[in-house]
């Protein structure tokens, strides 16, 4: 059994989770402005014309969490943005799109 103490400390200059979770939240500020430049672009491609940049975002992020190796830092990074990925596929798109392609 591990305990709280066993556990190795960061170093007081390395990045934690919550810059992972402040860049995912800019990552996600920047897709909605594509998102939204893209709007044109809907006729062609369907819905994945307002989706592609959030799907990129968490492409990137995943391939970056598993090509890691040890760097624990970029880790901690990939994985704030992919909560974030998750929290705005969750309750933002997800519920969109629903509403979207519900309306007859």
């Amino acid at each position: 059994m591990t305990l709280p103490s066993d556990h190795p400390r960061r170093e007081p200059g390395q990045r934690g989770i919550g810059t992972g979770l402040l860049i995912g939240l800019g990552f996600h500020a920047l897709g909605l402005v594509l998102a939204l430049a893209s709007l044109g672009m809907m006729m062609q491609f369907g819905v994945f014309a307002i989706l592609w940049p959030f799907i990129a975002i968490a492409v990137i992020s995943v391939i970056v969490m598993a090509t890691a190796g040890s760097h624990a830092q970029r880790r901690r990074i990939a994985g704030g943005v992919l909560i974030i990925s998750a929290a705005v596929w969750l309750i933002i798109i997800g519920p969109c799109i629903g509403l979207v392609y519900s309306i007859p």
